[in-house]
């Protein structure tokens, strides 16, 4: 007797809705001896210290790389609701402790466009 095993409907791939983080980050930052901007986040579950480096962009906005004392790094693009994030947490829910903190950053005048970038020249020409 042959059976063959009956194949599954498709599974469609939907977007997951923007989630807020439960519980914002406490975010704490200072500058290095190099003059480079370092962040340290303490959520519930760890505390993990970051460099920031502001990236060129030519698609508007801003965008910075989050290098993980560790190894790891994150590409951040603050674009409005454009913005992105390469870490996990993004992908899974569409909101991250990276993005949240680059805009709580931005807010206070902390970070600024890379001199290079769409964003770097809007400014410069208003």
């Amino acid at each position: 007797m042959n059976t063959f095993p009956q194949a599954s409907a498709p599974v469609k791939a939907e977007p997951r809705p923007f989630r807020p983080l439960l519980s914002a980050p406490q975010a704490s930052y200072w500058h290095d001896e190099t003059g480079r901007l370092c962040v340290l986040l303490s959520g519930r579950r760890a505390t993990d210290a970051y460099e920031l480096i502001p990236l060129s962009t030519d698609i508007g906005g801003v965008a910075f790389r989050w290098f993980k004392r560790g190894g790891e790094s994150y590409d951040v693009l603050a674009n409005g609701s454009e913005s992105s994030c390469s870490c996990k947490g993004w992908a899974y829910t569409g909101g991250c402790k990276h993005i949240q903190t680059t805009f709580e950053l931005l807010e206070l005048g902390v970070l600024s466009a890379a001199p290079d970038s769409a964003a770097g020249e809007c400014d410069d020409a208003a």
